[in-house]
């Protein structure tokens, strides 16, 4: 061991640790005094200065106590060496400065205040839950980054092949080839409500001379009624390349979505249910200019093929905008028969108005049941983007699937904007890649989403058979209360974000669906009365009247279930 120390001043940025405002900031004051001092002013041999500067410096003390810590040991070696033992002998036996330092400093930091040990248990205790979360953020990052989706299926061919009949029973290139025909401008023209005030309106010519240039889309338009199947297929390329050689960019986009390119099913562009609505408003336009012009075969053809239109929506493995336009093109056809047996009924004969009853009757078959299929899919589909697949039907999220959560999401400047991956600002970018796997951890499992999807559209199924008033409220309300409780408590936000997203709104449809029941049993009273008071020259005081000749029974009011009312004034 060196016989020599220094005992000089230590540098500037050492003699902060010396300092009173250091003291200050430990809550112990003890002047300037200093342990070093106190070693060189105890005129010890060397090299015990030294040895002791050393245990004093390693003990990592407060100030005041590496200076009682000083003069211990310099007692100690002060009355070894008035023993008459040497030095050395002392140094050597007294052992490592670092074992030394270490026992000292544990007998001291024992007999530290009371709050002093309070605060450092708080400290260490901080200091492991910091460690814990860093572990398990370092986990969870790991695992969430590296997770990929299985997309092992397209569903876009899973629902066209339940579509895929012959060339010839397929509707769709024919109403394709009618709205190519028609064009944009005119397509954009036809309303029905432009013919509000009959022949005598602003509009009246107009419509006339738009139907003699478009007879064309016209027949074709009856033609394909007269077809089994509407035959739209998602994602066809035959569309897209009729689109491109009639630059046809209104009716079909340029880059529509082909379906063995199995993108998000949710992108899926509906383009022959969306543009029915064109025809069916053709149709109607034509069957009521027909009608004031007493052209009976023409507005018979007319309405059934409006008919035969909104029955071929409702395809196999059906969307619900494909089912909700089917049922408005249905209500379209019967307010249209109700407007023109209002203003023209002696257009078409009995034979005419009975067989056009029997065809708004045989409509569906008299089921307007609701098909989910499609929904269901849909929601399959998004599962298997935005989740893992362990094999056995469940997954956690991806980081793709943060980004799809976000890219579904209707509000902006959340939780789910900052940790979108397509960010441009970096900062926010940054940001959103520290915060997703912390996101991802409260997002349910697949499994956990994908049964509670089902559970809640099974009941709320259950809860709508028959008619309107025969649903069960207390069912639905509960579970759109269940529904509501997973977006008013925070972490359900996103645990079950994907089934409040995705899950449809079952009441509405259903009672969508009781609107075009209604409107058909209101019509076919009133196509009875009609005929009623063309046998008898009046109306009947009671609708029991028309049973059996001309109804097999009295409809029922679908709200309350009671038969429908019938009132005679004048």
């Amino acid at each position: 061991m060196d016989d020599s120390y220094d005992f000089s001043p230590p540098g500037r940025i050492a003699r902060v640790r010396f300092t009173p405002a250091a003291d200050v900031l430990r809550w112990q004051w003890t002047g300037r005094l200093d342990p070093r001092a106190a070693i060189a002013d105890s005129g010890l041999p060397a090299p015990i200065p030294g040895l002791v500067d050393r245990v004093v410096r390693r003990t990592r003390l407060w100030r005041r106590e590496r200076l009682d810590v000083a003069r211990e040991l310099c007692a100690h070696f002060a009355d070894g060496l008035a023993s008459g033992r040497p030095a050395e002998d002392l140094v050597r036996e007294f052992g490592p400065p670092k074992v030394a330092a270490r026992l000292i400093r544990k007998a001291k930091l024992r007999n530290r205040p009371v709050v002093w040990q309070c605060w450092r248990i708080f400290l260490r205790t901080i200091l492991v839950l910091f460690a814990i979360v860093c572990a398990v953020y370092a986990f969870l990052a790991v695992r969430f980054y590296l997770g990929q989706p299985s997309i092992a299926h397209n569903y876009w061919n899973e629902i066209n092949e339940s579509r895929r009949v012959s060339e010839a029973d397929r509707a769709w290139p024919l109403y394709r080839e009618a709205l190519l025909k028609l064009g944009q401008k005119d397509a954009g023209w036809l309303y029905p409500e432009k013919l509000a005030d009959g022949p005598e309106g602003k509009h009246w010519n107009e419509a006339v001379a738009l139907l003699e240039r478009r007879k064309d889309s016209i027949e074709l338009t009856r033609r394909g009624a007269k077809r089994s199947h509407f035959g739209y297929y998602l994602g066809d390329p035959a569309d897209a390349a009729a689109g491109k050689d009639a630059t046809a960019n209104w009716l079909i986009t340029p880059n529509l979505p082909i379906a063995e390119d199995n993108r998000d099913l949710r992108s899926a562009l509906l383009i022959g249910p969306q543009y029915s609505r064109t025809l069916a408003r053709l149709l109607i336009v034509d069957a009521r200019i027909a009608a004031a012009a007493d052209e009976r075969d023409r507005v018979m053809a007319d309405l059934t093929a409006l008919i035969a239109l909104a029955e071929q929506l409702f395809l196999p493995k059906p969307t619900l905008v494909e089912q909700l336009i089917g049922m408005a093109i249905f209500g379209m056809a019967t307010d249209t028969s109700g407007r023109i047996l209002a203003e023209h009924a002696a257009v078409l004969s009995d034979s005419q108005w009975t067989e056009l009853a029997h065809r708004l009757s045989a409509f569906r078959q008299g089921n307007f049941e609701i098909d989910f299929s499609g929904e269901r899919l849909l929601f399959d589909d998004v599962m298997q983007r935005v989740y893992t697949d362990n094999g056995q039907g469940d997954g956690r999220i991806t980081h793709a699937g943060i980004g799809l959560m976000n890219s579904y999401s209707t509000s902006r400047n959340d939780i789910l904007d900052i940790c979108n991956p397509n960010r441009q600002d970096s900062v926010v970018a940054f940001s959103g890649r520290i915060l997703s796997p912390g996101v991802a951890a409260f997002v349910g499992s697949r499994e956990e989403n994908q049964r509670l999807y089902d559970s809640m559209l099974d009941e709320m199924i259950a809860a709508h058979q028959g008619p309107a008033w025969q649903w069960d409220r207390r069912i639905i309300d509960g579970i759109e209360k269940r529904l509501s409780e997973t977006s008013s408590i925070p972490t359900n936000r996103f645990r079950y974000y994907f089934v409040r997203l995705i899950l449809p709104g079952v009441d509405a449809m259903f009672n969508a669906g009781e609107r075009p029941v209604q409107l058909r049993d209101a019509a076919e009273v009133a196509i009875a009365l009609e005929l009623w008071h063309r046998r008898h020259g009046g109306w009947p005081e009671t609708l029991a009247e028309l049973v059996p000749d001309l109804l097999p029974s009295i409809p029922p009011d679908r709200v309350d279930g009671k038969p429908l009312r019938y009132i005679v004034r004048e």
